[in-house]
């Protein structure tokens, strides 16, 4: 029976890093069982096994504290607005 599709859900920068980097590793597992040769097979392997990942970045409030910050530091600088 193949595994049921995985929905990972990360609240912080750390946790998404987190999931991205088991994700890859959870790929690169298959890839090595798919294709156990050399790197060579598995790239070419990998440029046509079937695999169905869907990413949404909602990055909103990350982005308004990084613009906030540029801001300050500006501010800080003498820059003004």
């Amino acid at each position: 029976m193949a595994p049921q599709p995985d929905h990972l859900t990360a609240t912080t920068v750390e946790e998404a890093f987190n999931i991205l980097d088991a994700a890859r590793k959870r790929l690169e597992a298959y890839m090595l069982s798919l294709a156990p040769g050399d790197g060579m097979e598995r790239y070419r392997a990998a440029k046509t096994a079937p695999v169905e990942l869907d990413i949404v970045i909602n990055d909103a409030d990350l982005a308004q504290k990084a613009a906030e910050r540029h801001v300050f530091a500006r501010q800080m600088r003498g820059g003004g607005e």
